[in-house]
């Protein structure tokens, strides 16, 4: 009797520690799958992508969805500069324009994460990127039949350029403004994101995500006695992180939506549905994983079950 209840307690014990590693395993397959799907959106071509797609004059905008003081007056600092008035918010579209302003978001944003001080853009800079870029913007502009592109002939991009070498310094302060005062407001909340962030994408976490990952498969294995026997609940892991991982999408949308920076908030806005995607995508892929897993489970099993009838029929 004693042993029975040895074995009875043994087997709970058992269960209780597949369990218990079980829910770990889900919950690494799920973090890791996180961390890679949100890191795609920090990457320079993906951020470049997201702004080509988007009116850039349309997040520079408040909560009321008022234009920003600094970028009406970078509007200004154009025309007065020799762009007609007619198309300034195509120019600031432009492919140029849309790849310079990617460019800046994306180093800007990896500058933070990664803690570093570096300038990203100065008025020189804005020059060069304009000297080199002038033809290609009016052509684009002319090509889409702009109102006043007509206007932006060799000539006058040449008096454009002259002019707008003039104002740079203070289209670069405003630029600043824009970053320092969305940011300052916030500055506690930023930096504590930021360092979550930088945690959270290091290569130490990744090492500690893999090594989680193996211990728990190994102990999932010895608590089961068999691989065979363990495979159906590796396979669970990979099921309860496919749902997991659709829950994401409602947690990641409520985050968007406290989120109290603006023009984060419509960035977020707008690689969500690219997000949404991805998680499914994900989520499917885990759940055809662990499916599969299951069935090879019981696979074996039946065919092991009948092995052993037909030794006992002989």
């Amino acid at each position: 009797m004693g042993d029975i209840m040895k074995n009875e307690l043994k087997k709970i014990v058992l269960s209780i520690i597949t369990f218990i590693f079980v829910i770990i395993l889900t919950l690494t397959i799920t973090i890791y799958s996180i961390r890679k799907i949100s890191k795609t959106y920090l990457e320079k071509e993906e951020i470049k992508n997201i702004i080509y797609k988007i009116d850039v004059t349309e997040i520079l905008k408040d909560k009321a969805g008022k234009e920003l003081k600094e970028i009406t007056d970078i509007k200004k600092e154009i025309t007065d500069s020799g762009i007609p008035v007619e198309s300034v918010e195509s120019f600031l579209n432009t492919k140029e324009v849309k790849n310079y302003v990617g460019d800046i978001v994306s180093d800007s944003i990896n500058n933070e994460i990664n803690n570093q001080d570096k300038k990203i853009y100065s008025s020189e800079e804005i020059n060069s990127f304009l000297e080199n870029n002038i033809n290609s913007i009016s052509k684009e502009l002319q090509e889409k039949n702009i109102k006043g592109s007509e206007l932006l002939t060799e000539e006058n991009q040449q008096k454009f350029l002259e002019k707008i070498k003039e104002k740079t310094p203070s289209i670069e302060e405003k630029i600043d403004n824009i970053i320092n005062n969305k940011t300052s407001k916030y500055k506690n909340k930023i930096d504590k994101m930021l360092n979550i962030m930088r945690l959270f994408y290091s290569k130490k976490i990744l090492i500690i995500l893999t090594i989680i990952s193996i211990i728990s498969v190994i102990i999932i294995i010895l608590s089961r006695k068999s691989i065979y026997k363990s495979l159906k609940w590796i396979g669970l892991s990979f099921v309860f992180s496919s749902i997991l991982l659709l829950i994401t999408n409602i947690i990641v949308k409520y985050i968007i939506n406290n989120i109290t920076t603006e023009i984060i908030k419509k960035y977020m806005n707008i690689i969500f549905e690219n997000i949404i995607l991805l998680t499914k995508k994900e989520g499917i892929i885990y759940l055809l994983i662990g499916i599969t897993l299951v069935i090879i489970n019981i696979i074996i099993y039946i065919i092991k079950t009948k092995s052993i009838e037909n030794k006992e029929k002989i």
